[in-house]
């Protein structure tokens, strides 16, 4: 399965460059990642499994939002909760 906007370095497109996969579960796989587009630089991007329903990507989506309002509120890093085309 290709990755969502996986970096190829023959037509310089697509922003991440995967690494390794970091650990996985029942709907989703974690990866080591560079962002080679924005600011992110070394990442960790979690990824729904193409079984994912679209349920699925509400539940990740409020995943995400709920870290940014409680997990890091004291500091000052960049996130992206984006959703892939």
């Amino acid at each position: 399965d290709a990755l969502p906007d996986a970096y190829d370095e023959a037509t310089a497109m697509g922003r991440w460059k995967y690494l390794s996969r970091l650990g996985e579960g029942g709907l989703s796989i974690v990866y080591a990642a560079l962002d080679v587009v924005g600011p992110l630089k070394a990442v960790a991007l979690k990824v729904l499994r193409p079984s994912a329903m679209p349920v699925h990507v509400f539940q990740m989506h409020r995943e995400a939002q709920w870290s940014l309002t409680r997990l890091h509120r004291h500091s000052h890093p960049c996130y992206d909760a984006k959703q892939a085309q």
